[in-house]
């Protein structure tokens, strides 16, 4: 089995024994993984999909990337790109 598998069915294991008027606080930290501690930089390649907490690779590919500085000058109507 895959270990991305093994941890999802790990996080909900605790479906199988608790009813639903039951679920407290914890039981969604388990499942949502929201427990598990941080990766120690250098750990990961890039972010981990198992690990809400996995702050490695994000925005990588942003920075890393070239900058089209073209991309801004370029805009025919400047008020057509405000919010």
């Amino acid at each position: 089995m895959a270990p991305r598998v093994q941890l999802e069915k790990a996080a909900w294991r605790w479906v199988e024994s608790v009813k639903p008027e039951e679920i407290k606080q914890e039981h969604i930290e388990l499942a949502y993984r929201i427990n598990l501690p941080a990766c120690k930089r250098g750990a990961c390649r890039r972010n981990c999909r198992g690990n809400p907490n996995c702050l490695v690779g994000i925005g990588e590919q942003a920075w890393l990337g070239e900058i089209d500085e073209n991309v801004f000058h370029n805009i025919d109507d400047p008020n057509s790109e405000r919010r």
